[in-house]
């Protein structure tokens, strides 16, 4: 059963379903305590990082080429657009309205690609190490 999930966790669209599914719950629980109007958009921008975090992170431990990096950014994608409308619908103020979201969601877009360009960079310097490695070793 673990290893179903670890395989279904490879999906970039599961994990940004997943992501906001917890947006979902944790503004449900919010409802119960004191907020203030803007928490949604608080609870959004908190879970767009989650999702680069986690995103990235599982990208580094798989190898499935430029597939898993154009779902992801798709993923990405429709998770700021679901973010955005519940968050409008469901603390009731437009973007604009709340302050300074739309800066963040501005800023987040680059940090995710600088994420991703990052982590590509890496598993191709441990590539070319390994190659190095081996071709060592053959010589010896």
């Amino acid at each position: 059963m673990y290893q179903q999930f670890l395989q279904k966790i490879k999906n970039p669209f599961l994990q940004a379903f997943l992501v906001l599914v917890l947006f979902c719950l944790s503004y449900l629980v919010s409802r119960g305590f004191e907020a203030e109007q803007r928490i949604a958009w608080t609870l959004a921008i908190a879970f767009l990082l989650l999702y680069i975090l986690y995103n990235v992170m599982i990208g580094l431990a798989i190898d499935q080429g430029p597939y898993y990096w154009i779902y992801s950014l798709a993923g990405f994608a429709g998770l700021i657009f679901a973010f955005i409308l519940l968050a409008q619908r469901f603390s009731g103020l437009r973007m604009d309205e709340a302050g300074s979201y739309r800066w963040l969601f501005f800023i987040f877009c680059p940090i995710y690609l600088l994420f991703i360009a990052m982590i590509t960079i890496i598993k191709k310097i441990v590539q070319m190490a390994e190659k190095e490695d081996q071709r060592f070793d053959n010589q010896n």
